[in-house]
């Protein structure tokens, strides 16, 4: 299907954004994927949200994995993961099995890596 597009098809907003997902979604390059999903040009964001669950749930898998001797701040899952607050953020977690710390002053939320690699594998 993109042999078939013309160079002027391929210049278009739309179809760029489109090709640029494509190539981080194919690159494992989940930070430039979640950019692109903040930022899709007209209902673009909407036909992500089909399958976006899944990628934050690969992507998730390898940061717990890589971080697997700490543990995650919510807050910078919430931007990194394009959600739209840390609440979102926490229920998508807990829905899909994560264990979620909270520090001792009660102030920060964490994503307790060690724990929820495997119920994020099963997700």
């Amino acid at each position: 299907m993109l042999k078939q597009l013309s160079a002027e098809e391929k210049q278009q907003e739309p179809m760029m954004h489109a090709l640029k997902v494509r190539i981080a979604l194919s690159q494992g390059n989940y930070c430039r994927f979640f950019k692109l999903y903040r930022y899709a040009p007209n209902a673009g964001s909407s036909l992500i949200d089909v399958f976006i669950d899944k990628i934050r749930i690969l992507s998730l898998r390898n940061l717990a994995i890589g971080y697997i001797a700490t543990n995650i701040d919510l807050n910078y899952l919430t931007t990194t993961h394009g959600f739209d607050s840390v609440d979102e953020c926490e229920k998508f977690l807990l829905a899909n099995g994560c264990i979620i710390k909270t520090t001792a002053d009660g102030l920060q939320k964490k994503l307790d890596c060690k724990n929820s690699i495997k119920p994020l594998r099963n997700a």
